[in-house]
């Protein structure tokens, strides 16, 4: 599973209806986090435009591709102000993630 933050300004124009629909700027990046058999990872994503595929690399910034197991991932979208309380695990530790691109 990825959970990946990013900018999510409400869509303009649809004031009508507050929190529905959000504009997510997927050109800028982001910060996430890969989990997989139990254990979690810091990355970092990438989406140059629409044509461009979804780059999950590093948090180090090496640019180096996050190696991921094959199958179905899921992927969630938060907003990036969310990263710096994004909690996980039964305990509720909180886990702090730099949102930088």
């Amino acid at each position: 599973m990825l959970v990946l933050f990013a900018e999510m300004p409400e869509f303009p124009g649809l004031s009508s209806q507050p929190g529905m629909f959000f504009d997510i700027k997927l050109g800028l990046g982001g910060v996430g986090w890969y989990f997989c058999g139990g254990q979690s990872e810091p990355v970092r994503w990438k989406k140059q435009s629409p044509e461009h595929v979804l780059e999950i690399v590093d948090s180090g910034g090496f640019e180096t591709p996050v190696l991921m197991n094959p199958g179905t991932t899921s992927v969630a979208m938060a907003d990036v102000e969310l990263a710096v309380e994004f909690s996980y695990g039964t305990d509720g530790e909180v886990t702090p993630l730099t949102p930088t691109h």
